[in-house]
């Protein structure tokens, strides 16, 4: 089959002959449909993945073939997840194949109206946003179809138009969240229509004072995912948070340090998490660093599995907005090479497999 391969640090290729995956007890192969872009997938490339690596975390396709232990999928559901692209310990894992390996809980059922170039968008922020709320952050109120009732707690998501700020948007509106996003104001309509109650430019030098101007005592920021992770976003953070403490999350690989000199007090907790230890499995970032298997975290992943799908069933997760990337493997590389900052404002690039 044909995958993208890293090569050499920095760079990769479409490989023509590569095996098609071998299939373990719990995972399932998948013929792909379509393939979609992540930040992620450059820092692989870039630096953190080792040659022979398949590259590639979001995908959609349908279901080939079952591993053993497998009991939520059969043979030809049209399904969408993450895979752990760059993976060091196993170089056949990864998105960006004609055929892929996905771990089960990794996994999720493509509702019937939505295409897959839409599902393509959606598990690395859905897992992302399970991960950062309910396990690292421990938020107590979780999201039901119906839609919780108000729960008097404000979340801020900044770099709300990104793939995983439209979904936590949702999630966090759903769990009965007051929401309050950034994002420029070409998404503002955008993000309104995800839910968020009140959307601030991120441009706007007025902006931190004009949240703080809006709260009182029962309308606090408690929570912040930050979505972009630099240093002048972390600081924005920290000026916001409640004064009386509150949690923060960056997707950054650690805390950026002006966050903790900025909030040291011991009533504010600063987070951060790789989506990669929900697989249950060791995570080795090419010799950086590595993270022993948590089978508490895969438990969980299957938990949270289940409360998605309860959710898509119902329609109750709108899919981030698609860029059409190109048709083919080929496509795909090229998007990667051209891949800038963090994407496209608002959208996110998607390839078909044609």
């Amino acid at each position: 089959m044909k995958a993208i391969k890293l090569i050499e640090p920095g760079k990769a290729k479409v490989a023509d002959d590569v095996p098609i995956p071998h299939l373990r007890d719990d995972y399932i192969l998948a013929d792909t449909r379509a393939w979609a872009l992540n930040p992620a997938d450059l820092h692989h490339v870039k630096h953190l993945a080792i040659p022979g690596c398949t590259i590639g975390c979001d995908w959609s396709g349908v279901v080939r073939e079952v591993g053993r232990n497998i009991t939520r999928f059969k043979v030809g559901d049209e399904v969408f997840g993450i895979c752990r692209g760059g993976n060091s310990l196993n170089v056949e894992d990864g998105a960006f194949a004609e055929v892929i390996t996905a771990k089960e809980h990794a996994v999720f059922h493509k509702p019937e109206d939505m295409s897959f170039e839409e599902a393509a968008t959606m598990a690395v922020a859905l897992v992302t946003v399970g991960q950062v709320f309910y396990h690292t952050m421990g938020l107590e109120h979780w999201p039901v179809a119906d839609g919780a009732q108000a729960n008097g707690r404000t979340i801020m998501v900044y770099g709300a138009s990104s793939a995983t700020g439209t979904i936590a948007v949702q999630i966090a509106k759903l769990a009965g969240y007051k929401v309050l996003a950034t994002s420029s104001p070409a998404n503002f309509s955008m993000l309104k229509s995800r839910g968020a109650d009140h959307i601030y430019d991120y441009r706007d030098p007025n902006t931190i004072n004009t949240i703080k101007s809006q709260a009182n005592d029962n309308d606090t920021i408690t929570a912040i995912l930050d979505c972009i992770g630099t240093d002048e976003i972390a600081a924005f953070c920290a000026n916001v948070l409640s004064s009386t403490g509150g949690k923060y999350h960056t997707v950054s690989l650690s805390v950026p340090p002006v966050f903790k000199e900025l909030r040291p007090e011991p009533e504010v907790v600063a987070t951060t998490a790789l989506a990669y230890t929900l697989f249950g499995e060791d995570v080795e970032m090419r010799g950086l660093f590595t993270i022993p298997a948590r089978a508490e975290e895969y438990e969980f992943a299957g938990r949270w599995q289940g409360v998605v799908e309860g959710l898509l069933r119902r329609d109750r997760i709108v899919p981030h907005p698609v860029q059409d990337g190109g048709v083919g493997l080929e496509a795909v590389l090229r998007a990667i090479e051209g891949f800038g900052g963090l994407g496209p404002s608002g959208r996110k690039v998607v390839c078909a497999v044609g």
